[in-house]
């Protein structure tokens, strides 16, 4: 009889552990994703000032350091040859970037995308803003992990919030502490691309 009850205190305690785990991990990605999105161009527009932090952090998304990813993103100065558009604006709030993803509807023309729909369709490009307000304040290292965040947005990552995920270049909050792509960011665009 104490065995049994010993087993089913085991078993039960393995449960709770089992769905408090399940309900604390954050999903990492959406769903669907960039569609022809192995191979990209990406544009800067001419009053972006973050002409050296952007290829930069290009750079460091497509060659992470001791991994590697099937993502081939290269310069174009053709806006509609473009799967990845930067801007610049000048917001006094607390928002270093902010990344938009645009599909066709029905008709044929194109919309931004609300988030409710990032599990359900495909998108075809993204615009990521940069707020000068906040990352004119940054150095160069604080940039580029801004932008390799909003890149993977364009291909389909969302923002982690539980504080155990700080580590992760996903980490929604300005205090995490990764500085470029990380191992799970490049395993979801490993397996999305």
């Amino acid at each position: 009889m104490m065995k049994k009850v010993s087993f089913i205190i085991t078993l039960a305690v393995m449960l709770w552990t089992g769905l408090v785990t399940a309900a604390s991990a954050e999903d990492i990605d959406w769903n669907k994703r960039l569609t022809s999105g192995t191979n990209i161009a990406y544009w800067i527009d001419s009053g972006c000032e973050y002409t050296v932090s952007i290829p930069n952090a290009v750079n460091k998304l497509m060659n992470p350091s001791g991994m590697t990813n099937p993502l081939i993103i290269s310069k174009t100065t053709v806006k509609s040859s473009s799967k990845m558009d930067f801007y610049q604006n000048y917001v006094n709030n607390g928002i270093y970037a902010s990344t938009s993803v645009f599909r066709k509807n029905s008709s044929g023309v194109y919309y931004q995308m609300p988030v409710s729909e990032k599990d359900t369709y495909d998108w075809v490009y993204g615009e990521i803003k940069i707020n000068d307000y906040k990352m004119g304040q940054l150095t160069s290292t604080p940039r580029e992990k801004v932008i390799i965040h909003e890149m993977l947005h364009v291909y389909g990552l969302k923002d982690l919030y539980l504080y155990e995920n700080r580590s992760s270049i996903m980490y929604g909050y300005s205090d995490g502490t990764a500085t470029t792509l990380t191992s799970d960011a490049n395993n979801v665009l490993k397996a999305k691309y």
